[in-house]
């Protein structure tokens, strides 16, 4: 039996975060809701995941 891969996951050669290897919901640490994560981030002293729209809107507000 073949497994498909899911297009928007990274092959395992390429993960380098436990995020990497299937798209994952928890708690963002940004805006505290249950979503799809993207990554894990800093912000000041706490490290957790963040959701896609605030890594978006936290990439966005760096560029300007």
């Amino acid at each position: 039996m073949s497994k498909s891969l899911d297009p928007n996951v990274p092959g395992p050669s390429k993960a380098f975060g436990q995020y990497d290897l299937a798209p994952t919901t928890d708690r963002c640490i940004n805006c505290e809701e249950s979503k799809k994560i993207i990554g894990t981030i800093t912000l000041g002293n706490r490290t957790g995941p963040i959701c896609v729209k605030c890594f978006n809107a936290y990439q966005n507000k760096n560029e300007t």
